[in-house]
């Protein structure tokens, strides 16, 4: 058990400061978060939690039933927080804002689901439809995936699907990818889904409007 912790107290110090977990909402992200900031001896960030607690937004929009972020306070907390010394595995949909903070991560792990096990999440989340919708939408573009090897490169990129992995062992992957400096990117839903499965993700993207 030593010689366990003592080989993730040694990975922590060979890391920059900064783990990204991204993913749309729905395939896992604060989760994996969680136990991978235990394994790795770091701090766990959420996006949305750092944003209510901080008062880091200008309004509601009660149409898409989401907070207007404040951008600049967003930034400058978020400079203030990655400049401190303790690791930090930092989970969020929107990369763009952690690029604009000037972060450079060690690696950015890209959480993926199957667009219809993630709407049957959301839809268990009491979403309404046309915020499944969109998140649906994302997923099967790959929308945040894009993101972040626009944001950071696609060496620094690594997928993991969750549709059906446990927590455990996407945490195993994630630490093998940060240890060994893996990438791998990106899964199509568009090749990896048949016909059957298209039409229905299709009707599900339909509801959008």
């Amino acid at each position: 058990m030593f010689k366990y912790l003592l080989f993730y107290m040694c990975l922590v110090s060979m890391l920059s400061r900064v783990v990204l977990v991204a993913g749309v909402p729905g395939t896992g992200k604060s989760t994996l978060a969680r136990w991978l900031a235990r394994r790795l001896n770091g701090v766990h960030l959420n996006l949305t939690r750092l944003v209510l607690e901080k008062g880091l937004w200008t309004s509601y929009d009660k149409n898409r039933r989401s907070f207007v972020i404040d951008y600049e306070r967003l930034l400058e907390t978020l400079r203030r927080l990655f400049a401190g010394e303790r690791l930090i595995v930092f989970d969020t949909h929107w990369l763009e804002v952690v690029k604009d903070a000037n972060v450079e991560p060690d690696r950015v792990i890209v959480l993926r689901t199957n667009p219809l096990v993630l709407a049957e999440r959301l839809s268990v989340r009491g979403w309404p439809q046309r915020k499944i919708a969109e998140n649906v939408e994302a997923e099967l573009l790959g929308v945040v995936s894009r993101e972040a090897v626009e944001c950071f490169g696609e060496n620094l990129v690594y997928e993991i699907d969750t549709s059906r992995v446990a927590v455990q062992e996407a945490v195993k992957l994630a630490c093998k990818a940060i240890e060994e400096r893996l990438s791998s990117c990106c899964i199509d839903w568009l090749s990896v889904l048949d016909e059957k499965e298209l039409i229905r993700v299709f009707k599900l993207v339909e509801a959008r409007g």
